[in-house]
């Protein structure tokens, strides 16, 4: 017998009843040793025999149950395969790990999906056993979050430049309509106090947003 203590969040338990439910099925598992189900964590701790269960049994007794386990779906790219017995060696090794409830390795695609406990699974430590075996890993979930984020601030710097461009246009056109007197130009943008007072907004505008990004806190 190879026993480790496992901890698996529970989602939907709304008072003690429902713990001591979840419990005492956890128990009925011959492969669980002690399963003690904490309410206010909303988590289970189990002491198993894991030559006899996974964790997609634990899930399965937790559903059968009528509650469910929350999951993480993490992607991560692997490099320097060179088979399909390469990618079919990861695999099998992913699967052993704490907290994965299913890994598999695309060799054609070079990319490893993983279903994990939510919250449990650190991506160092997949990285880790990863180049353990020889091969890289990188967390591709984490570089998309990146990616997101600096897509978001293009779209935010675009609507400062295109907010600054609206306000500053009646300036360049005020100065031609000063220095061609033009008739048919509404004299309220000339007046050097609406010219002062649009030129403050932009540059207190682009000049607060500047300081934002580049005072460290």
């Amino acid at each position: 017998m190879k026993q480790k203590k496992l901890k698996i969040p529970i989602v939907g338990m709304t008072c003690g009843a429902c713990a001591m439910h979840v419990e005492k099925k956890l128990n009925q598992s011959d492969s669980i040793l002690k399963a003690v189900v904490n309410l206010p964590l909303k988590e289970a701790v189990l002491d198993i025999d894991y030559t006899k269960i996974t964790v997609n049994d634990l899930i399965k007794i937790v559903e059968e149950a009528g509650y469910t386990v929350p999951q993480d779906n993490n992607k991560f790219t692997i490099e320097r395969m060179a088979c399909a017995s390469c990618a079919a060696h990861i695999e099998k090794q992913l699967n052993k790990m704490d907290n994965i409830i299913t890994a598999s390795v695309n060799f054609a695609t070079g990319v490893a999906n993983i279903g994990s406990l939510q919250g449990k699974l650190q991506a160092n430590d997949v990285i880790n056993l990863v180049e353990k075996l020889g091969y890289s890993a990188i967390d591709v979930s984490r570089t998309s979050d990146n990616d997101k984020g600096g897509k978001n601030k293009a779209g935010k710097q675009w609507c400062l430049s295109a907010f600054s461009a609206v306000l500053t246009l009646p300036l360049f056109m005020g100065m031609f309509a000063h220095l061609f007197q033009w008739g048919w130009y509404p004299k309220l943008f000339v007046l050097p106090v609406t010219q002062l007072v649009l030129a403050s907004i932009v540059h207190s505008y682009r000049a607060g947003n500047f300081i934002k990004e580049h005072t460290l806190t």
